[in-house]
């Protein structure tokens, strides 16, 4: 079995494919000077092999240069098209020019052009083709047996040769590529198709993994409950631990009302784990759950939107998505944090604004396992984002121009609207 050069790339195997295009078109050079000399044609068969030699000595430094690391790009790529023209201009030159019964294997680089290269350069490729094809009506070396018996009839299918080389070429640079167009279009789309796919199997595990983890730790939240009320119970005397007890007691009763839903919605349909209620209502919810957990943390509202919108579904994984921009919001921003959210019957849009420091430059924010943070997990900006695109939203996390950090999310209605 082959193996594939450690360094190979689109743009070599491209090349490696020129190559081979080129050892036919030079097979069929040979044949064509030998059928000329057999037939008495006089022509200066010197020259051509010099050309013919000269193209070879060029597949030769683009075998060496196939194992160079290097990638290949198109310019270099559009470089090696145009050497082929031009040595089969010459050749065409010396051997009839436009009467050469050869002159359609101009299509062939152009072909090859149009399918490999993007269309700017296409194009080019078809403008230089045309140009030395014209420009062999008008300079050549004649054949002198073709010449012999010339007619103006014979001239008229010369130039109609050329019309319909010219006709076939553009249409060859244009249906070409806009297939090429296409197949790479279809191409991006399979590779975001396998992305999204790639996470929703990431999705699905770390559900597998929160659900498991809520089943596991219900066992030590329950222990925890237990000897908190009977700290509580023992030492009712002492008012200021109590007080702190009870707290304690509550964060942790809250704990597992959030452990036990995600094991209880967890495989469950999109309407069976949502509640129906409308925008405002919704925003609400997750705003109040948000501030029990983090009383300390001022926050400021500011709603705008259709007072009669329709209801939607109050997805937990759409709540806890706004729960974890929220919480990283408190922890950049503790002296405060805003929520500026607007909607219609087409899209709510909705911003978290912190007075942070700000974020530093990183590529991959907002991939799994990928934070900011001393102490972070890189999952709540992930999990966020996931969400909101799996609805047909959108994310943009930016640093604010007034300092701190803006959260800014849009999410169709109709994507959140129960389905009839």
């Amino acid at each position: 079995m082959a193996t594939q050069h450690p360094y190979s790339s689109p743009g070599s195997n491209h090349l490696s494919l020129l190559l081979a295009m080129r050892g036919s078109l030079l097979l069929i050079e040979v044949a064509l000077l030998v059928i000329f000399y057999a037939i008495g044609m006089r022509t200066s068969l010197t020259a051509v092999a010099l050309v013919m030699g000269l193209q070879l000595l060029t597949n030769i430094f683009t075998a060496l240069r196939l194992r160079r690391e290097r990638p290949v790009d198109d310019a270099e790529f559009f470089g090696h098209i145009f050497l082929d023209i031009a040595a089969l201009t010459w050749i065409f030159y010396l051997t009839g020019g436009y009467a050469n019964p050869l002159i359609w294997a101009y299509l062939l680089p152009l072909i090859v052009a149009a399918i490999i290269l993007p269309s700017a350069y296409a194009w080019a490729t078809t403008a230089i083709t045309v140009a030395c094809y014209a420009a062999l009506i008008f300079w050549n070396v004649p054949l002198e047996h073709v010449h012999d018996g010339h007619t103006s009839a014979f001239n008229l299918h010369l130039y109609g040769m050329w019309f319909g080389f010219v006709f076939s070429a553009g249409i060859v640079a244009h249906f070409v590529v806009r297939l090429s167009s296409a197949l790479r279009e279809r191409e991006r789309q399979l590779s975001q198709a396998r992305e999204k796919m790639l996470e929703q199997e990431r999705m699905v595990a770390l559900g597998a993994l929160a659900a498991g983890a809520a089943h596991e730790l219900g066992t030590p939240l329950a222990t925890m409950a237990v000897l908190t009320r009977e700290m509580e119970t023992e030492y009712q005397s002492d008012a200021e631990l109590t007080s702190s007890l009870q707290l304690l007691r509550q964060q942790v009763d809250r704990c597992k009302t959030i452990l036990s839903s995600i094991a209880k919605s967890y495989g469950q349909p999109r309407a069976e784990s949502a509640s129906v209620m409308s925008i405002r209502n919704f925003l609400d919810d997750v705003i109040n759950r948000w501030q029990e957990l983090h009383p300390a943390t001022p926050v400021n509202v500011q709603f705008s939107g259709a007072e009669k919108n329709k209801n939607i579904l109050a997805e937990r994984t759409l709540t806890q998505a706004i729960t974890h921009l929220l919480d990283n919001a408190a922890d950049a921003s503790p002296a405060g944090v805003e929520i500026v959210a607007a909607w219609n019957d087409r899209e709510l849009d909705l911003q978290i604004l912190d007075q942070g420091n700000g974020l530093p430059a990183h590529p991959n924010l907002g991939e799994a396992f990928v934070t900011t943070k001393q102490h972070g997990q890189g999952l709540g900006i992930y999990l966020s984002r996931t969400v909101i695109e799996g609805l047909g939203g959108s994310m943009n996390i930016s640093n604010r121009d007034q300092g701190g950090v803006a959260a800014h999310i849009r999410i169709p209605v109709h994507a959140l609207q129960p389905k009839s």
